[in-house]
């Protein structure tokens, strides 16, 4: 997210022709104290904006945050692997107490207990 942030940042500031120490006064301006070397930080992606830095950055800059985000595509990929790697663990879960559930029972029987 960083990288992209920056990369975007970066382009917008290049398209309008500012400078990082204009973009800096700017950002003064909103209330938003960054020097120089944050400036450039934040577009080599090397430190993550703060929500209230990217967005005064976003406003400053025109462009929107959400162009940002991952794509669908790839939240849905994520959900669903997330969900079958649940639904294995469920499975080995259930494998696992069924397997104590016979060690369980195996060792009433050497002890003469009734199984349970």
């Amino acid at each position: 997210m960083a990288a992209a942030f920056g990369q975007r940042m970066r382009n917008a500031r290049l398209e309008a022709g500012l400078t990082q120490a204009e973009v800096q006064q700017l950002l003064k301006e909103r209330g938003v104290p960054l020097d120089t070397s944050a400036i450039t930080r934040l577009e080599a992606g090397g430190r993550e904006p703060r929500l209230h830095e990217a967005i005064a950055i976003a406003a400053t800059l025109g462009f929107g945050l959400t162009d940002l985000a991952a794509p669908a595509t790839d939240i849905d990929t994520y959900v669903a692997e997330v969900r079958q790697l649940m639904e294995q663990s469920r499975a080995a879960l259930l494998n696992l107490l069924r397997s104590v559930d016979r060690a369980t029972d195996v060792l009433r029987q050497a002890n003469g207990e009734p199984e349970g």
